[in-house]
């Protein structure tokens, strides 16, 4: 027996468990069916740029936020509630989306910027390490980006059609405007050709291709990587997502709300394209914030955690995070162990045979078979953070913190203080040690900063 044949013969007898213990209302009829052997699901991955914890309605429900269709993707689903992102911006988090490693390892620590280490430094992801992509272009899969791309706009070795996309619509650099028209300086672009003229509003525009996308393809595996720059700044909504929220006093607020709304009027309508064309058991679908919101430049909402983007605290890197497969996830579950981006490749590419015996290179790993009962342990016991002079270490439910700014570290219980409030460090001097030590021999397999914003940290190489 094969190791994909292995992995759903136990999937199936844990079905099986499930139905003997549990009663007929409480399992849908989709979760009746068996997994169908040998295959490979469609892949959907929606990515939030900047979106807060607090945003999103099944992740506070207390939140001012109107998310109906986000909520009805994580409630389909699992829905992780300790998940967690490399780093608390928006280059290296997405650089771990793509490689299933830490960013860290191949110098992708910041965010493109003008420092380098030399004249000679190209920053992005190195074109010797095989993405997400190109994994699934081999293994048969159409593949498309829609969206932001952000890692590596300067040589176009490393534009999205160079890097395993079939098709990309987007933009290769950190943020850009919602409106465009026929304004050459948004840097639109399709399949590496200017865009000329975009009426739409651009969370509008990717939301159109999307659906365009899974229609020119619903006859065969397609990959779609749909990468909002929702909810990211310049502060810009359309009039009917504002009027939703002619509510709220704040003028800011209402907008990053608004911004919020039509990302998810826009998920909307591909999970819907995807249930018209009967492709919802057929595709797996993740959807995650690429880091925690920024409360101070796009007003988003952390609750209940510290702090936000560019940041170590809970609120920086602790993000909604949810996996909807009709039919083999069952719906409602919640997953309280921690778990990374890191892992999102990893159970990709466990669903397909053909990509060849490669997870020992990754530093993730394949979530099913914790989602699906077959591993009781945490997926991960250690997850490691180093961003420029701050860095954090998680160990179980502790959690060690050399925030930026300042050189005391703080320590922290998760399970009694996730709002990260009472440090007690000074009560716990052996356990910052040994944590200290663990996070330290873990940077010595980390490659310097090889570009970014900081002088001296990310190079002293100035392009202009």
């Amino acid at each position: 027996m094969s190791q994909f044949q292995y992995k759903y013969f136990s999937f199936f007898i844990f079905i099986i468990a499930m139905l003997l213990s549990c009663s007929e209302s409480d399992i849908m009829e989709g979760d009746k069916e068996n997994i169908v052997a040998n295959k490979s699901p469609n892949i959907l991955v929606i990515l939030a740029d900047d979106l807060g914890y607090g945003d999103i309605q099944s992740f506070n429900t207390g939140s001012e936020a109107v998310t109906p269709e986000m909520d009805k993707l994580v409630e389909g689903g699992v829905r992780f509630t300790n998940a967690y992102v490399t780093s608390s911006i928006c280059g290296p988090s997405r650089a771990a989306l793509m490689t299933g490693k830490y960013p860290q390892r191949f110098g992708f620590e910041d965010n493109i910027g003008p420092f380098r280490q030399s004249a000679e430094t190209v920053p992005g992801i190195p074109l010797n390490e095989k993405m997400l992509p190109e994994y699934l272009k081999d293994a048969g899969y159409a593949t498309g980006l829609i969206g932001k791309w952000h890692l590596g706009e300067e040589d176009v070795n490393m534009y999205p059609n160079k890097r395993g996309f079939d098709e990309f619509f987007g933009f290769l650099g950190g943020a850009s405007g919602y409106e465009i028209g026929n304004n050459p300086q948004r840097n639109l672009l399709r399949n590496g050709i200017p865009v000329t003229q975009e009426d739409e509003y651009l969370t509008d525009a990717f939301g159109r291709e999307a659906v365009h996308f899974i229609e020119n393809h619903k006859d065969e595996k397609f990959f779609l990587y749909l990468s909002f720059n929702a909810v990211h700044t310049p502060l810009k909504a359309s009039e009917n997502y504002l009027e939703k929220f002619s509510g709220i006093a704040d003028e800011k607020r209402r907008t990053a709300l608004a911004m919020n709304y039509a990302m998810d009027v826009n998920i909307g309508k591909v999970m819907n394209k995807l249930n018209e064309l009967g492709l919802k058991k057929e595709t797996l679908v993740i959807f995650y914030s690429d880091n925690g919101g920024y409360p101070g430049k796009n007003y988003s909402d952390n609750f209940p955690f510290r702090g936000g983007k560019t940041e170590m605290w809970e609120g920086g890197i602790r993000i909604p995070f949810a996996i909807q497969w009709e039919g083999e996830i069952v719906p409602n579950t919640i997953f309280t162990k921690p778990v990374s981006a890191l892992d999102i490749l990893p159970t990709i590419l466990s669903l397909n045979t053909n990509v060849g015996n490669v997870f020992n290179e990754f530093d993730g790993v394949d979530l099913l078979p914790f989602i699906q009962g077959e591993k009781a342990e945490a997926p991960h016991s250690t997850l490691f953070w180093r961003q420029n002079k701050q860095w954090a270490i998680r160990e179980g439910d502790w959690k060690l913190i050399k925030p930026k700014g300042q050189d005391e570290m703080e320590l922290y219980n998760l399970s009694v203080d996730k709002e990260e409030q009472n440090n007690i460090a000074s009560q716990n001097a052996n356990r910052v040690n040994a944590m200290l030590a663990k996070h330290e021999q873990w940077t010595t397999k980390l490659m310097q900063p090889q570009w970014g914003w900081q002088k001296g940290i990310d190079g002293n190489y100035k392009k202009e």
